[in-house]
């Protein structure tokens, strides 16, 4: 697997603090792209969840099964990195511009970095909070987005995007391109019935939501 770093912002002076992002080496060229989002707080690009990387190992807490696999189909990769808004410099805590949270985070990086690929079809991958930049992103550039997104896979975030979409458009939308899963009891791709009767929602089944209430504890 070959990537790249970008520091964003682009074209940031040398005292300016810096975010950054992964991108497989056929992101600029691919068709297809696949958009990784982790929530905030879970680790950085490439990571669903550090707790879960120590315990259970790469393959359950890491995107690199996610990564192989869009690379294996043609897919180009981008890794975000929205937990990267705030950075040490000096001893003192900064924000970096435009990446202060995982929203601006997503923004800057559609509109600096996926806009410029060739990508026509864009499938993304999102974990917590990170489905709520989605959202905002539907809500802030929905031409562009109805346009180019074809996918979008959520954990432990559906039911948050669906009541933050807002208008019936966004909805309808969600309900075409968007596919759930949440800590249930159930068995694991298990369909459960949301209460809107309008998000497809599936169980992640028992070991996620014994792990995420250790997490909790």
């Amino acid at each position: 697997m070959n990537f790249r770093k970008i520091l964003l912002p682009l074209n940031a002076k040398p005292s300016q603090p810096t975010s950054y992002i992964y991108v497989s080496d056929n992101a600029s060229t691919s068709k297809k792209l696949l958009l990784l989002i982790p929530a905030s707080g879970q680790g950085g690009p490439g990571v669903w969840a550090p707790s879960v990387v120590v315990d259970k190992g790469l393959d359950a807490g890491s995107q690199i099964p996610y990564i192989k696999r869009a690379l294996s189909e043609g897919y180009g990769v981008v890794c975000l990195h929205p937990n990267g808004g705030n950075v040490m410099t000096d001893g003192k805590r900064t924000s970096v511009k435009y990446h202060e949270d995982s929203k601006q985070h997503l923004r800057y990086v559609w509109d600096h970095v996926i806009m410029k690929t060739k990508a026509s079809r864009i499938a993304v991958g999102a974990n917590g909070d990170g489905g709520g930049a989605v959202v905002d992103l539907m809500s802030t550039r929905p031409k562009q987005v109805r346009r180019k997104l074809f996918a979008v896979a959520l954990s432990d975030a559906a039911d948050n995007c669906f009541t933050s979409a807002g208008n019936a458009a966004n909805k309808r939308f969600l309900n075409i391109v968007c596919q759930g899963w949440v800590c249930c009891a159930e068995p694991i791709n298990t369909q459960i019935t949301c209460t809107d009767g309008s998000l497809k929602i599936c169980s992640a089944g028992k070991l996620v939501c014994r792990k995420k209430q250790q997490n909790n504890a």
